[in-house]
């Protein structure tokens, strides 16, 4: 049977135009990128050598008897290697909407290589975003703290006790949140934050005195930002607020002094509604022996650590780090740590000294 030709016919025109229209429709309809996975994946050793020495200032009751008399003094101690490997994977992608907007999502976990841990699956960085080329980038989810994306003054890698920064505060993720990053002008970002009171104990955490007590609240907060950024010279402040419960201002500058050094500063000034404030600051350095080995200093000191009057933080990190491939890397640091603070209300002095090592191997995809 001979099949019809719809040549020059209506249908074959209809046909045709629906063709075209489509091909049209699909061409102005900007492609979504495929979604991208990324991770960490490290592996690492520390030892440990912590030793408290703790006095009580005031007679100390527990159930109604004496317990610690003023001036009793005790020794806490502990020694002993471990081992750590949080590690994350994550998906992110893009969808144009338009010539200037576009939707991006990010959905990253945390795992532990070394064990079945019970925070494995935990969110990190969960967001939704809209980025628009002329107004910026809003962004809802559980976002990390707008004062931890001006770090760019602590150069250690590791997870010794001994080290690190010596604030007693430290910028983490917060549920139920909006950041907003203003363009780039003049290699400059604004930025600002807001995270929801929700009334439950998933809202972010913060230590403050009630009454001349320490104690966790969980709250609401604000803040803001800026970050200037050039391949030489960063600059950074931002502020939290937290209502009269806390608040904290954090300064940074980093500078290569040549193109093998790289030197920085963190200033971080903290109240916790005490009678105290705690003000500290860290020096890092970092320098590149070659293009795969290259070491670090770390220098840190806190005073009135933690809101406590005579509370006091003093911490040393160095180490090294060689590539072992492009995306592979090893780690050897070590750390020493002295720490001045209170418990029990402020009744008990502690002293903790700790000093330990470690070594590290980390793999990026």
């Amino acid at each position: 049977m001979k099949l019809p030709s719809f040549t020059n016919s209506k249908l074959s025109f209809a046909i045709k135009s629906a063709i075209a229209t489509t091909a049209l429709v699909a061409m102005s309809v900007p492609a979504a990128a495929a979604p991208q996975v990324y991770g960490r994946v490290y592996m690492t050793i520390t030892n440990d050598d912590v030793k408290t020495d703790s006095t009580a200032l005031q007679d100390i009751y527990k159930d109604g008897e004496l317990d610690k008399k003023a001036g009793d003094a005790w020794t806490t101690k502990r020694d002993r290697a471990t081992m750590d490997g949080g590690n994350r994977i994550g998906v992110r992608g893009s969808e144009p909407l338009n010539d200037k907007l576009d939707l991006e999502y990010q959905l990253e976990y945390r795992l532990y290589a070394d064990s079945d841990n019970t925070r494995n699956w935990e969110s990190r960085t969960t967001r939704l975003s809209l980025n628009h080329k002329d107004y910026g980038k809003l962004s809802a989810g559980r976002l990390i703290m707008i004062d931890d994306e001006i770090d760019y003054a602590d150069k250690t890698f590791g997870l010794l006790d001994s080290g690190y920064f010596p604030f007693a505060y430290g910028p983490g993720w917060a549920n139920n949140s909006f950041t907003y990053h203003s363009p780039t002008i003049n290699n400059t970002t604004f930025m600002a934050m807001y995270a929801m009171d929700e009334d439950n104990d998933t809202d972010r955490n913060f230590t403050t005195f009630v009454d001349g007590k320490k104690v966790r609240t969980s709250r609401d907060f604000a803040g803001i930002g800026a970050l200037y950024d050039t391949d030489k010279l960063k600059l950074g402040a931002t502020y939290l607020y937290a209502g009269d419960e806390f608040s904290t201002t954090r300064a940074m500058a980093s500078y290569n002094v040549t193109p093998k050094l790289n030197t920085a500063v963190m200033l971080q000034h903290t109240d916790f509604n005490s009678d105290a404030n705690e003000f500290g600051v860290s020096l890092g350095t970092n320098y590149k022996f070659d293009d795969k080995l290259s070491g670090w200093v770390q220098l840190g000191y806190a005073d009135n650590y933690g809101g406590w009057k005579d509370g006091e933080s003093q911490s040393l990190n160095v180490g090294v780090m060689r590539w072992l491939g492009k995306t592979t890397r090893a780690y050897g640091y070590l750390g020493a740590r002295k720490t001045t603070d209170f418990s029990n209300d402020g009744d008990i002095k502690n002293v903790t000294k700790s000093k330990g090592f470690g070594v590290s191997l980390r793999h990026d995809f």
